[in-house]
C-alpha cells in the first residue's frame, strides 16, 4: 500500500462525491467546499476529506476511507492534512456532524450545542435516527 495525498482548493470534486455516497454519507455540503484532500493507492481513490463554510463557520463535511483501507492511519492523515491547511488559513475552530464520535474524540473534538443548525440538516434524511445517529462536535485546532 503506497498512499499518496492530493490536496485541492477546488470547490467540487465528482470523484470524492461518489466516494462519500458509496460510504453512506450525504453530499449536500460539497457545493460549499473550499478544500479537499484525496487519498489514492495507485490510481484508486481510497479516501477523502472535505472542508466547507456554512452558517458562518468552517465545517468538516466529509471524511471517508474505503473499508479495506481502514485502520492504516489514512483517516488520521486526511484529518491532519485538512486541519493544517485550516490553521494556515487562520481557522481555529471546526465543526462536524459525525457518526464516528470516538474517532474525533481521540483527536480532541467535543460534543457541542453551538450551531445546531448543522445537525438540523440531518432531520430530513430517511436514515436519521434509524441507521444514522449523528452528533455535533467541534474541535479547536
Amino acid at each position: 500500500m503506497d498512499i499518496i495525498y492530493i490536496p485541492s482548493l477546488s470547490s467540487y470534486n465528482k470523484e470524492l462525491e461518489a466516494l462519500y455516497l458509496s460510504e453512506g454519507l450525504e453530499t449536500d455540503g460539497t457545493k460549499d467546499a473550499f478544500y479537499s484532500v484525496e487519498a489514492k493507492d495507485g490510481g484508486t481513490l481510497v479516501g477523502g476529506i472535505t472542508l466547507s463554510r456554512r452558517y458562518g463557520v468552517t465545517v468538516l463535511d466529509y471524511v471517508a476511507v474505503l473499508p479495506e483501507y481502514r485502520k492504516h492511519g489514512i483517516g488520521r492523515t486526511l484529518v491532519d492534512t485538512a486541519f493544517k491547511t485550516a490553521k494556515d488559513k487562520n481557522i481555529r475552530e471546526i465543526f462536524l456532524v459525525t457518526k464516528a464520535e470516538g474517532f474525533f474524540a481521540k483527536l480532541g473534538a467535543v460534543r457541542t450545542d453551538e450551531h445546531n443548525e448543522l445537525l438540523s440538516e440531518c432531520f430530513s434524511c430517511s436514515r436519521y435516527m434509524e441507521k444514522c445517529r449523528p452528533v455535533l462536535m467541534k474541535i479547536r485546532i
